[in-house]
């Protein structure tokens, strides 16, 4: 089954019929132009956020993040099932094992690696997406939302946290056997707070896998193939 970008789509303009999304824009502009200043991003994130997070849920199914298919048959839904397991595999996640979703949004990737039986703690930026975590529609009336929401879903071993994945001061230190980071590190300008921050949580050998877009020192703008690829 594909996601119905047209249906999706419908819904969204439904959803945000009551919004003023030139307040929200002139407001992101002016935190943005601070954020730039100091060097601290993460007002201006959550703020984009706060409308964002609605938007994945209902346009893109809970991610915002892709993955190349493995051949021309297969949905994106699946290409991004099977990027999950890959790297719940690489991670070992397994009943026992502690694993923290670094920027976890509203918790797409925790949904499809809670089979594994492994307690994943997600950390999210935004307030609203710790509500808003697991908000999949399951009627067409009933919406369900936030983490106290998690065990009438049949999952138990699943947990949204708002806070700053450079400062995460809900993890307790030397507590986690893994952690992941998909499509969140791209938003920060420096990157050693968040490894610091990630080698506290990790216990020592804790494993750490990361999946990003990365543009490297190597890239040439007036390469028609490094075009192509960026």
């Amino acid at each position: 089954m594909s996601i119905d970008m047209k249906k999706n789509f419908l819904k969204l303009i439904w959803g945000f019929r009551r919004h003023d999304l030139g307040v929200f824009m002139k407001e992101h502009d002016r935190l943005y132009e601070e954020a730039k200043e100091s060097g601290n991003h993460c007002e201006v994130t959550a703020h984009y956020y706060s409308v964002m997070s609605n938007v994945i849920d209902t346009y893109f199914g809970g991610n915002f993040h892709f993955a190349s298919p493995d051949s021309d048959d297969i949905y994106l839904e699946e290409a991004l099932l099977r990027l999950h397991r890959k790297i719940g595999g690489k991670l070992e996640l397994q009943e026992g094992v502690k694993c923290l979703d670094l920027g976890c949004g509203i918790g797409g990737v925790m949904r499809d690696l809670a089979p594994t039986k492994a307690t994943l703690t997600g950390v999210t930026i935004a307030p609203n997406e710790e509500e808003i975590g697991f908000s999949f529609v399951y009627s067409k009336k009933i919406r369900i939302l936030g983490n106290a929401e998690f065990s009438k879903m049949g999952i138990s071993n699943c947990r949204i946290h708002a806070a700053d994945i450079c400062d995460m001061k809900c993890i307790v230190s030397n507590s986690q056997d893994a952690a992941y980071a998909i499509y969140s590190l791209k938003y920060l300008p420096k990157l050693d707070a968040v490894f610091k921050e990630v080698s506290r949580a990790l216990k020592p050998g804790g494993k750490l896998a990361i999946y990003d877009l990365i543009k490297t020192p190597s890239y040439n703008e007036e390469n028609l193939e490094h075009r192509k690829v960026s």
